[in-house]
This record gives C-alpha cells, structure tokens and sequence, in this order.
C-alpha cells in the first residue's frame, strides 16, 4: 500500500517543495549517499525500510510454511527504478536482487529493446493483468 507516491509526497512536505519538484528531485537523486543529498536520504530511507521490512516479513513466513528459503528478489513498479534501490534491497534483503523484466517474452522490434527493459518494471502489473485476462 506504500510505494513511491509516499515517497514525493514526503520530500515535498518535508523540503518544503511543490510535488513535481519534489517528483523530479526523487528521480534526479534518489538514494544517491552522496552528501549533499543526505536530506533526500533522510526522508526517503524510514518509508524505504518500511516498505522492504515487509518484504522480509513475507519471505520469513513464505520460508516457514514451504520449508524453502527465498533465494532471489524481484523488484518491480516504478518506485523500483529508483537510483540506489537495488543496492539498497541487497542489504536489505542480503539476497540477489533484480529489477523485473515482464517484457521479457513479449516480441517487440529490436530497437525498443533498452527502451523496454528500462520501463518494464513501471507496467509489470499491468503486463500481468492483461496476459491474465486473455488466458480466459
């Protein structure tokens, strides 16, 4: 329920921005560590943690009833084009993380490939949704 709107909305409150400034800084920076950035940092990392504590909660239960452990996370949605989220999933997670590829047995010419696997994770539910529905 918390993704990366939550994240704009709270840079904007907290620097005092308006919401497409606060849109294109997320974009921009994202979680850069850089230290003239350690603000954006700051704001973004709590609802981060959260949404990703989340994620280690499920993959505990996931382990518990299947008696299998995770060994891979994907990532997908816009928020997970956010610079730096892979690493920092990695040391969330302590386990491989990639960025979703829905695209990936959908034929398309060959110069959309870059173009698509840089927007993928933005329509993986989409992609999911409508593959679903024509199946039956």
């Amino acid at each position: 329920e918390r993704g990366a709107t939550e994240l704009t909305d709270s840079l904007s409150r907290s620097l005092g921005l308006d919401f497409e400034r606060a849109e294109r800084l997320k974009q921009d920076t994202g979680l850069s560590g850089r230290p003239e950035h350690k603000e954006i940092y700051q704001v973004l990392e709590p609802i981060l943690e959260h949404i990703l504590s989340e994620g280690v909660r499920v993959m505990a239960e996931y382990h518990h009833r299947s008696g299998r452990p995770v060994k891979k996370v994907w990532l997908l949605g816009g928020g997970s084009l956010l610079k730096g989220f892979t690493d920092f999933s990695i040391n969330k997670f302590g386990l491989e993380v990639r960025s979703a590829d829905p695209f990936q047995k959908v034929q398309y010419p060959a110069f959309l490939e870059e173009t698509m696997k840089e927007v993928g994770p933005t329509f993986a539910t989409a992609l999911g949704a409508a593959l679903r529905a024509l199946q039956g």
